[in-house]
């Protein structure tokens, strides 16, 4: 619009001073030649900016999809190892019929310690996200804590929780050791008589630099 208001205006100035009818009719041509030229000048830039600027859209949206194939894709939970653990019922304070002060343990709220270690020689852990299952198994299975596994588990006790426990931003550097403590619980559980429990890693990122 603003270059035809120009082009108008020339013309307007050209027909009102130029008394010479050839060269009225010259410098109009040379104008309107001018103008024809500028339009086709900025249609072309147009069409080039509108042909560049799906390429780089594309080439950012390659770059994010390559970064979140990294995060997702350069760890597995295998690389990522459980070194300790440990799930003990917290305490709730209570009185006795007397009156005294007894501390009881709380079926429902535990106390989660862990360690983890990036085994990975290549990416630094970002997330981790570890599956807990909490079992009630009956008074004559007498496999210690450290000892049991998941088919014992799944074979003579009952689950009565599971959740999951995300370590976020931690930045487990290949080959170091990261160590967690918290309050957990599990949602719905049932009382775990004789409880063990189970952990595993379920989820693993990795950080891409961005």
């Amino acid at each position: 619009m603003r270059w035809l208001i120009i082009y108008l205006l020339a013309v307007a100035v050209i027909w009102l001073f130029v008394r010479n009818t050839f060269w009225r009719r010259g410098l109009l041509a040379l104008v309107t030649a001018g103008f024809a030229v500028l339009m086709i000048a900025l249609a072309l830039t147009e069409q080039q900016q509108g042909a560049l600027a799906p390429t780089q859209t594309d080439r950012q949206l390659s770059e994010v999809r390559q970064s979140e194939a990294l995060r997702y894709g350069a760890l597995k939970p295998s690389d990522i190892a459980i070194s300790s653990s440990n799930l003990t019922s917290t305490e709730v304070v209570g009185t006795d019929p007397s009156g005294r002060e007894v501390r009881r343990p709380d079926p429902f709220r535990w106390q989660l310690t862990t360690r983890i270690s990036n085994r990975s020689e290549t990416y630094t852990a970002r997330d981790v996200g570890l599956r807990v299952q909490l079992y009630s198994c009956p008074p004559f299975f007498a496999t210690p804590q450290a000892e049991v596994t998941l088919e014992a588990l799944r074979a003579a006790c009952s689950r009565v929780g599971q959740r999951t426990v995300g370590l976020e931003k931690i930045s487990l550097a290949p080959g170091e050791s990261h160590d967690d403590e918290r309050i957990i619980d599990f949602p719905n559980q049932l009382v775990a008589s004789n409880p063990r429990y189970w952990i595993e890693v379920q989820t693993v990122t990795a950080e891409t630099g961005r």
